[in-house]
């Protein structure tokens, strides 16, 4: 898994009005979802992790001076299954389910 900042202490100090231990728990799912990603780059089948971060919140946000965490990916060439999902056969259904399970492994 990549280096990441550790804002955990300075996060939990200055979110005001957010109780410790959802706090604790965003920051342990942000780094989950990282090494996700992380894991999954590479298949072809989801976006390539680029980085990661925490950020300060500016004036105009929901917590000002607080802390955000964010995850930087690529796009997926291709089209979005959501939008084709409809028109696909059911052999190209059954295809993109293998994939997805592949990846998911």
């Amino acid at each position: 898994m990549a280096e990441y900042m550790n804002p955990l202490q300075i996060s939990l100090n200055l979110i005001a009005g957010i109780d410790d231990h959802v706090r604790k728990v965003a920051f342990e799912n942000f780094l989950i979802e990282c090494a996700a990603l992380e894991d999954s780059t590479g298949s072809g089948h989801t976006p390539r992790f680029l980085n990661a971060g925490t950020l300060r919140q500016d004036s105009f946000m929901p917590y000002p001076s607080g802390y955000m965490h964010a995850i930087v990916m690529s796009t997926v060439p291709g089209q979005n299954v959501r939008e084709i999902l409809l028109n696909l056969s059911e052999d190209e259904r059954d295809s993109i389910l293998e994939q997805l399970a592949g990846v998911l492994e």
